[in-house]
């Protein structure tokens, strides 16, 4: 079932499309938080714990749930300005605790094994520092399927803004006119837009069907069939 929601934006709610291969695309970019992995629980815990190890009042209720898609320095500097001792503390904390309520969002690791079946380049695209992202990638057994992955310390302007996937999209050696990014957050699919990238919001992830279409996604998927049906149609 096709729904358009405005006009010259075809937006796939109920998606059939499970046969075909995928010709239509170079790459595919996955944001990492809320659209390959759940892990909103245990960012918050460390978050909160960092805080409350150097002082500082945790984050409750409404102000933790503000601070999805919110970049770690920036929701550490509204308790602070000496913000670098918290950062380390922070990585520290999640490297050693992350697989404690983190997971792979099921059906989202047999869409990276088609992708990479057909060619496709695959891309990461998140807020987490490299490194870190790479260890929750390969502690996840997800590492191998990836080709690149562009952290908070690769370019100097973060999601929204569109440096992230064009920088990737050079790695990759890939046109962001033929590369799909993929998102649970309104900064993901203007990422993406701005790039001139197709963009498919998911629905699974941290953000309302409504934040995604108002941040203009082409697509948007309520489930990893779904987005695996967008895929193969496009």
């Amino acid at each position: 079932m096709q729904i358009n929601l405005k006009p010259k934006t075809k937006y796939i709610l109920s998606c059939n499309f499970i046969s075909g291969a995928m010709r239509g695309f170079e790459a595919a970019l996955f944001d990492l938080d809320g659209t390959l992995i759940y892990s909103k629980g245990v960012i918050g815990r460390c978050i909160n714990d960092t805080l409350e190890h150097f002082g500082y009042p945790r984050f409750e209720g409404p102000e933790l749930h503000d601070l999805i898609g919110v970049p770690l320095r920036k929701a550490l500097s509204l308790r602070t300005s000496d913000i670098e001792p918290l950062v380390d503390h922070f990585r520290s904390l999640y490297i050693s605790t992350y697989l404690q309520g983190t997971n792979v969002y099921d059906g989202m690791e047999s869409i990276l094994v088609v992708l990479k079946e057909e060619g496709k380049k695959i891309g990461v695209v998140t807020l987490k520092h490299t490194p870190v992202a790479k260890e929750v990638l390969r502690g996840l057994n997800l590492l191998a399927y990836i080709d690149a992955v562009e952290g908070d310390d690769d370019v100097s302007e973060l999601k929204p803004s569109p440096n992230q996937i064009l920088r990737i999209c050079r790695i990759l050696k890939v046109k962001s006119e033929t590369t799909v990014v993929i998102g649970d957050t309104s900064m993901d699919i203007a990422a993406g837009k701005k790039a001139n990238c197709i963009t498919i919001g998911v629905l699974w992830g941290a953000m309302s069907m409504d934040s995604l279409v108002s941040a203009g996604a082409d697509f948007l998927a309520r489930n990893p069939k779904e987005l695996e049906g967008i895929l193969k149609e496009l």
